[in-house]
C-alpha cells in the first residue's frame, strides 16, 4: 500500500508539471495548494471542461487523504498525464459539427429555392411524403396542363428540406415544366397587403376565372396547416372566385383531422406530413424507422459520416471536450435504442407533437450541454436528457418520464444498496454485471462520482450518485422490471387490438368500472347522477355499436356505442381514450378517487359518462336519505313503479 501511494504521489508531480507545460497558469509550482488553485483557474477559463476537470480535483483530493488511493486511481492518473501531455485546446469539430443541429442555427433553416447542401443531404432519410411528391413531379405534372400541389404540415417538419431534395434530384423537370415555388405563405410581398391576401395573388391563377383558361401553370405551394385554415375561411367569408378550390380543400379533408383521401382531382395536388408519422405500431410494440434511421447516420462508423469524421479528428487531436464523451455515449446501440423508445413514448403518452426540426435539436441539446453549465458531471447525457426541460418541449416531455422519478420496490432496493455501501463503484459494477451490462464508458464517471463531496449538502452526495446510477442503467436497460409501466404496455396493446377492431380484456375491463365508479356507485352497482350530491343513483345501460364498435385513431383509442335516451329513442354516442385517460381508468380500477384536474384531462370521457346518466332510459332508481340509514329503490314493474328496502 506504501509503495502504491508513493508511486501515486509522484505521478501526481508529473501531472502538476504536464499541466505547466501545457497551460497558461498564474502558479508556477509545483506544490499542492498551487497544483489546486490551477486546475480551478483553468476550469474558470474553461481551458479543462466535464469530467477532465473532475478526474484533475479528484487527484488533489486523494494527494490529501492518499489512504483512499486504489489501483484504478492510479491508472486514471497515468490516462491524465498522457491526455495533458498530448492536449489540443483548440475547439472541438464534433461540436461544431452538432451545433447544426441546433434550432438556434442558421443551419436549421432551409430556403426551400435552393438545392441542398451536402450535410442535409447526408442526414436526408426518405418519408412517405417524398414518394407523393415523386408521383406528382413524373406522373401528373407531365399529364396537366395546369397543376396547384400544396405541400402542408406544421412549422419545422420538412416542407423546405422536401422541397430542396426535389429540386436537387429533379433539377431538369422543374425546369422543363417551369414549376413556379411559394415557399413562404406567411409573408407579405406587398406591405399593404396582408398574408391571406398575398396568397391570393400567389393562387390566382387557380381562382374561377383563370383556372380553365388553357394556360399551362404548375405552382407548388408549401404552407403550414395554420395558415391553409386561416386562408380557407378567407375565402369563404370574402365571396371570392376560389369557389372550386375551396370545394376541392372541403373534400380533401385536410382542414379536418380525418385521413386525406387517395383520389385527388389532377389539378389539385395534396401532400401532407401528416402520412410520414414519427412512430409505427406492430405487434404490440412501438417503434420509429425513422429516427433510428436518423440515429444510424449520426453514428455510423464511416468515412461519409461528417459527425464520425469530426469525432476521430477530434480523438487524434487529442482534444478535450465532453461533447466527445457525449457522443460516445451516444454510439452505444442500447443508448439509441432506449432515445427511440423514449421519443415514442412522449407522442402516445403525452401527445407530443414533433417536427424533424426539433428532434434533430433534440439530438444537439443531449450532445452539447448549455454554456452557462457550472456542475460539471451534469454536463453528461443522463442529466442532460432527463434535467433539460427548460430547453425544449421535447425535452420537458421526457423530463416527465425520468427514472430517478420512479418508486417501486425495485428502486427501493437500489436506493438502499447505494446509500449503504462503502464502496459506490463497486456496488454499482455488481449490480450493472447482475443485469448483464457493461458499464463501459461509464466506469470512470462512476469513480468520479464516489469520490465527489458536496460541501453544501451531504444528502447531495447520496442524490447525485443515486439519480445517475438510475440514468445510465435506464439508458442500458430501460426494459429493466425496475422501469416497467404496466398501464403503457396495456394501452399499446390495446391500441393494436384497436386497429384490428378488437378490446383488450384490459381496458374493456377498466372502461367499465370507469364508467360504473366515474361519479360513483352504490353498493348494489347502481352510478350516482352526481358527484357531489349523493342522494340519487341510478341503473343505467349502454350496448356498442354493433359494426365497427372501436378503432384507433393514431395514439388514441375510440370507443362507438348507443344509448336508449328518456323517449326510447337510440343515439349514437363516440367516447375518445388516450393514455391519459387509459392509464386514470386503471387508477380508478384499482380504487383511486377522481379529482377535478383529473375531470379536466378527461373531458371526453367526463361528457360521456354525463350523457349517460343524464338522458338514459333507466327502469330503477336509488334514492338516499341523508336523515336515515336506509337506501330506497323506486324500479318499474309490471303495474306501475314499486317503492322498495334497497337494503334487503
Amino acid at each position: 500500500m506504501d509503495n502504491l501511494i508513493q508511486v501515486y504521489l509522484k505521478k501526481a508531480q508529473e501531472l502538476a508539471q504536464v499541466l505547466l507545460d501545457t497551460y497558461d497558469v498564474p502558479n508556477r509550482d509545483l506544490s499542492l495548494d498551487s497544483y489546486y488553485h490551477n486546475i480551478t483557474y483553468l476550469y474558470t477559463h474553461k481551458k479543462i471542461e466535464g469530467y477532465d476537470h473532475d478526474d484533475a480535483s479528484n487527484v488533489y483530493a486523494l494527494c490529501q487523504d492518499p489512504q483512499q488511493i486504489s489501483e484504478s486511481d492510479l491508472q486514471l492518473l497515468q490516462h491524465l498525464i498522457e491526455k495533458f501531455t498530448h492536449v489540443n485546446t483548440g475547439p472541438a469539430k464534433l461540436r461544431q459539427v452538432f451545433e447544426k443541429l441546433s434550432i438556434k442555427s442558421k443551419n436549421a433553416l432551409i430556403a426551400g429555392n435552393a438545392q441542398l447542401d451536402s450535410f442535409h443531404n447526408y442526414l436526408h432519410v426518405k418519408r412517405q411524403v417524398e414518394t407523393d411528391f415523386e408521383y406528382v413531379l413524373t406522373q401528373i405534372v407531365p399529364s396537366s396542363p395546369k397543376t396547384l400541389t400544396l405541400i402542408v404540415g406544421n412549422v419545422g417538419d420538412g416542407k423546405s428540406h422536401l422541397l430542396s431534395v426535389m429540386q436537387t434530384r429533379h433539377e431538369a423537370m422543374f425546369e422543363k415544366f417551369a414549376i413556379h415555388i411559394h415557399n413562404d405563405a406567411t409573408e407579405s410581398f406587398d406591405p399593404a397587403k396582408t398574408a391571406l391576401e398575398t396568397m391570393a395573388d400567389v393562387l390566382a391563377p387557380f381562382n374561377d376565372v383563370n383556372i380553365h383558361d388553357g394556360h399551362d401553370y404548375h405552382l407548388i405551394v408549401a404552407i403550414n396547416m395554420g395558415v391553409l385554415v386561416n386562408f380557407s375561411r378567407y375565402i369563404s367569408a370574402e365571396a371570392s372566385q376560389f369557389s372550386e378550390f375551396l370545394t376541392f380543400l372541403n373534400a380533401s379533408k385536410i382542414l379536418t383531422d380525418a385521413d386525406v383521401p387517395g383520389d385527388k382531382k389532377e389539378i389539385f395536388q395534396i401532400l401532407t406530413f401528416r402520412d410520414s408519422p414519427f412512430y409505427e405500431l406492430a405487434d404490440n410494440k412501438v417503434s420509429s424507422s425513422l429516427i433510428t434511421e436518423l440515429l444510424h447516420k449520426i453514428t455510423q462508423e464511416t468515412t461519409d459520416n461528417p459527425f464520425w469524421q469530426a469525432y476521430q479528428q477530434d480523438r487524434q487531436a487529442h482534444r478535450t471536450d465532453i461533447v466527445l464523451t457525449n457522443y460516445e455515449i451516444l454510439l452505444n446501440p442500447k443508448v439509441q435504442a432506449c432515445l427511440v423508445r423514449l421519443l415514442t413514448g412522449i407522442q402516445i403518452q403525452f401527445q407530443q407533437i414533433l417536427s424533424m426540426r426539433q428532434i434533430l435539436n433534440f439530438f444537439h441539446d443531449i450532445i452539447v450541454p448549455p454554456t452557462n453549465q457550472t456542475t460539471n458531471f451534469k454536463a453528461l447525457m443522463p442529466y442532460l436528457l432527463f434535467e433539460g426541460q427548460r430547453r425544449s418541449s421535447i425535452l420537458a416531455a421526457v423530463s416527465a418520464l425520468d427514472p430517478a422519478a420512479n418508486q417501486n420496490q425495485l428502486i427501493d432496493n437500489f436506493n438502499s444498496r447505494i446509500f449503504n455501501t462503502l464502496n459506490y463503484e463497486a456496488e454499482v459494477k455488481h449490480i450493472f454485471n447482475q443485469n448483464g451490462l457493461n458499464i463501459g464508458i461509464f466506469t470512470t464517471f462512476f469513480n468520479n462520482l464516489s469520490h465527489y463531496q458536496s460541501k453544501v449538502d451531504a444528502q447531495l452526495n447520496h442524490t447525485y450518485r443515486i439519480n445517475f446510477f438510475l440514468r445510465v442503467l435506464f439508458l442500458l436497460d430501460d426494459e429493466n422490471p425496475a422501469f416497467a409501466t404496466p398501464a403503457y404496455t396495456d394501452f399499446i396493446q390495446a391500441l393494436g387490438q384497436a386497429e384490428q377492431g378488437r378490446f383488450t380484456k384490459e381496458l374493456q375491463t377498466a372502461f367499465q368500472q370507469g364508467i360504473l365508479n366515474w361519479n360513483g356507485k352504490t353498493k348494489n352497482g347502481y352510478m350516482l347522477k352526481s358527484r357531489t350530491h349523493h342522494n340519487l343513483a341510478i341503473k343505467v345501460s349502454f350496448r356498442l355499436r354493433d359494426k365497427q364498435p372501436i378503432q384507433r385513431d393514431k395514439a388514441n383509442i375510440v370507443i362507438f356505442a348507443q344509448i336508449t335516451n328518456a323517449n326510447s329513442e337510440i343515439e349514437d354516442c363516440k367516447v375518445v381514450i388516450d393514455y391519459k385517460v387509459f392509464s386514470l381508468l386503471i387508477k380508478i380500477q384499482n380504487g383511486y378517487i377522481i379529482r377535478n384536474d383529473d375531470i379536466e384531462n378527461a373531458v371526453d370521457f367526463d361528457k360521456f359518462v354525463q350523457r349517460l346518466v343524464g338522458d338514459s332510459q333507466t327502469d330503477a332508481v336509488i334514492i338516499t336519505d341523508p336523515e336515515l340509514p336506509h337506501q330506497y329503490k323506486l324500479e318499474k314493474g309490471m303495474f306501475g313503479f314499486i317503492l322498495e328496502d334497497a337494503n334487503e
